[in-house]
């Protein structure tokens, strides 16, 4: 079982470039704003300020934070929810134009579609600790990181009857998540962050993509986990 699979943890060096971003995106000190107000603060000004606050408050307590967004392999599994309402309700929409939907017929063109809604509808975000978005989080907010984006993307395929859609992941120092499905004798790896569709024999995608190297690979949907290394089963 991989090291570490159930944390969306990220390196010290990702950490040491966030934390410097946070500071040049908050400008001043809070302390130093705040004791001299000026009348004609802008807007901007003073989210950048509360930014900064939330940001303090989140990194001093982030320790408490990680530790109750660990996931266990049940768990983690519970994260695909093809019957969530907000699932169910951007499902529909996304089928609007193929009604009455066919699985056999349809499935395909509307998968695209979804991974095109993942990929172009949220921008990539990646909070300053590990934490687990929900899919009403993902869509209100309009932002995920590459981890939640592929959970709901794979809720989306799940919720289209796709049975074979699963969340894959690589973590072999740094993580790369994917949605793998099976589709018309051909199995389908989409990158719902990086604009990347690998598409072929199952064993010659994971090979081409995982294969080589000293990789941990997961796999897993509302249904069941499993593990691959190395590209193979």
């Amino acid at each position: 079982m991989p090291s570490m699979p159930f944390m969306k943890k990220k390196g010290e060096a990702e950490r040491a470039k966030e934390g410097k971003r946070a500071k040049e995106q908050a400008g001043e000190a809070p302390w130093k704003e705040a004791s001299t107000p000026a009348p004609e603060e802008s807007e901007i000004d003073a989210l950048r300020r509360k930014v900064a606050l939330y940001r303090r408050v989140i990194e001093r307590y982030r320790d408490m934070i990680e530790k109750a967004e660990t996931k266990t392999v049940t768990e983690l599994r519970s994260l695909i929810v093809p019957e969530d309402p907000e699932v169910v309700k951007l499902r529909d929409e996304i089928l609007e134009e193929f009604r009455p939907y066919i699985y056999q017929q349809h499935f395909e063109q509307v998968a695209r579609k979804a991974y095109q809604y993942v990929l172009g509808e949220l921008a990539n975000e990646e909070l300053p600790v590990d934490f687990w978005l929900e899919p009403r989080d993902m869509i209100e907010l309009r932002a995920a990181d590459e981890m939640d984006k592929a959970v709901l993307l794979c809720s989306l395929l799940r919720s289209l009857e796709c049975e074979t859609a699963k969340v894959v992941v690589e973590s072999n120092g740094e993580r790369h998540v994917f949605v793998g499905f099976q589709v018309g004798g051909r199995y389908v790896l989409m990158d719902p962050a990086h604009k990347k569709i690998v598409e072929g024999e199952r064993e010659d995608v994971l090979i081409k993509q995982f294969g080589g190297g000293r990789k941990n690979v997961y796999e897993f949907n509302d249904k069941e986990y499993d593990e691959i290394v190395g590209g193979q089963e």
